[in-house]
């Protein structure tokens, strides 16, 4: 749809339309979320596509005159920003609000770039030789928390490049003008959110976090936010379960 346009051209209309039809939602936890909406399918997946960042969620609504609603998201620190900056300089409804979320964003990709370049020390430093007390010392960490650094170093630096928000988990069911919508994704296009957990998961999850391992890494292997693992850990959520 957009293959023929340049770049200039493509993100100038994209600026239009996010003026539009776009949303910037800066919540009361740490997170961003800058989307997209509309009908029309097709032209929802061509700005993913030509973008090149983001997920797509089909809306479906209990009302059966309200069409489905097609919104493209995008959720990470560090590619919400990219876009942002892409389309700043055409923007001009949401110019500020534009403005307020690229203020927001940047200390927290400062501070993602800090632990990116801490892991990737830790790890240099111990795969020479380093005594992991002294790397301790240096660092100002426990001994513990070194060892859990270097164990978990792939998938730390892998958030960390990717700058991920925490609990950027996708919502599965919301309320829009007091109708109930189911959201479906790409990596869940059949079930609702609830029914991804049940007693047989919670349990492997408990299991998995009394062995030591990290909350993120727990939440990534079982598709769930950050929250909801360390909800099932303190036993605020599935109480009944051992």
């Amino acid at each position: 749809m957009f293959d023929t346009w340049t770049d200039d051209q493509f993100y100038a209309w994209l600026a239009g339309f996010f003026d539009g039809e776009g949303c910037i939602h800066i919540p009361n936890q740490p997170g961003i979320d800058v989307s997209i909406s509309n009908t029309s399918q097709a032209l929802i997946e061509a700005i993913r596509v030509r973008v090149g960042l983001g997920i797509i969620e089909e809306i479906t609504f209990s009302k059966e005159n309200w069409r489905t609603k097609y919104s493209w998201r995008v959720r990470r620190y560090s590619e919400a920003e990219s876009l942002l900056l892409r389309i700043r300089p055409f923007l001009t409804i949401k110019a500020a609000k534009a403005d307020e979320a690229l203020a927001y964003m940047r200390p927290k990709l400062d501070k993602v770039i800090k632990r990116h370049q801490l892991y990737i020390e830790v790890g240099e430093l111990i795969d020479s030789g380093v005594p992991r007390s002294e790397v301790a010392e240096r660092f100002g960490m426990t001994r513990k928390m070194v060892d859990w650094v270097y164990r978990y170093r792939p998938t730390l630096l892998d958030r960390a490049r990717k700058g991920a928000a925490p609990g950027a988990m996708l919502e599965s069911v919301q309320n829009h003008k007091k109708c109930k919508a189911t959201v479906r994704t790409e990596s869940n296009p059949k079930r609702r959110r609830w029914n991804l957990l049940g007693e047989e998961r919670v349990s492997q999850i408990r299991a998995r976090l009394s062995r030591g391992e990290p909350t993120v890494t727990v939440a990534e292997a079982f598709g769930i936010s950050i929250q909801t693992v360390r909800d099932i850990a303190q036993r605020r959520t599935w109480k009944h379960v051992v």
